[in-house]
């Protein structure tokens, strides 16, 4: 199992991973226990886990279908996902969306599962994010 990684509560912290990280990261924060101010979620080309997706057990965690009520409320979640995508297949994205029905979609018609290593869409919506927390303080 991955070791937490003692992090302030005056932390502020954007979360960003790919892949199967993508998939434990968002398995662990529906788990709770985080203590950092999360301004967002970024998950890009995540395996789905459940009904639909990969196997639970493969994967030695829970099905996601509940997962949207788990999350923290105050924390934008943002999918990312490439039409083109030979390793997850682009249906995963569409289970999330059912399962986290706050969370933001963005669908790549062109990309594959790198992004076709272009991540200027990630990066336009951490820059967003941030800028409208800004205008908030």
């Amino acid at each position: 199992m991955i070791e937490p990684v003692p992090v302030p509560r005056s932390a502020t912290v954007d979360l960003v991973a790919h892949s199967v990280g993508a998939t434990i990261l968002i398995s662990s924060l529906a788990q709770g226990g985080y203590a950092a101010k999360i301004p967002g979620v970024f998950l890009v080309a995540p395996p789905f886990v459940g009904e639909g997706g990969w196997p639970s057990q493969d994967m030695d965690m829970e099905p996601m279908e509940q997962l949207g009520t788990k999350l923290p409320h105050d924390a934008p979640i943002y999918l990312y996902h490439g039409g083109n995508d030979d390793t997850v297949p682009p249906a995963h994205v569409e289970l999330y969306a059912k399962a986290i029905p706050q969370a933001q979609v963005r669908r790549l018609d062109r990309a594959d599962h790198q992004l076709n290593n272009d991540l200027s869409e990630v990066a336009a919506d951490v820059r967003r994010l941030g800028k409208t927390a800004a205008k908030r303080k």
